[in-house]
């Protein structure tokens, strides 16, 4: 039994709990911000689906052409083509929200497997704590 102990209790054991518990905690605090420009592409997404309802209905009530067209799906093409040049820049800027959101993700992945693997090596360092305590003869 106290050769199991022994194995545990080395110093280089020991040492290396401190810096696995030193550098998971700095991984951990040294993680890069993300999503901090989200917001603002939100609120940009807003303003463009804004701009595109306001344009979309201004040509359809100030443009004669659209009271010749016939049916649904023309009035249709012709309101997205006043539009689409707005719609490409939300596209855009769909686009690179859901970058950020994909970061994001990966992210908090990340983040919550550096936190279990600390969480791991605390204990192992507390049951190392216990251990030196016990064979030092003081209670814990």
């Amino acid at each position: 039994m106290y050769l199991r102990y022994s194995e545990i209790l080395k110093p280089e054991a020991l040492a290396r709990s401190i810096d696995d518990l030193d550098m998971l905690t700095r991984d951990i605090m040294d993680r890069k911000e993300v999503g901090v420009n989200r917001p603002t592409l939100i609120k940009e997404k807003i303003t463009l689906d804004t701009e595109i309802k306001l344009l979309e209905s201004d040509s359809i009530m100030s443009d004669p052409i659209f009271q010749t067209l016939k049916n649904e799906s023309q009035r249709d093409a012709f309101r997205r083509n006043k539009s689409a040049a707005l719609r490409r820049t939300r596209a855009e800027v769909e686009a690179r929200l859901a970058a950020v959101e994909a970061e994001m993700v990966m992210e908090y992945k990340e983040r919550d497997l550096l936190t279990a693997a600390a969480q791991a090596a605390d204990r192992k360092a507390a049951l190392q704590e216990a251990l030196l305590n016990f064979v030092a003869g003081g209670k814990k």
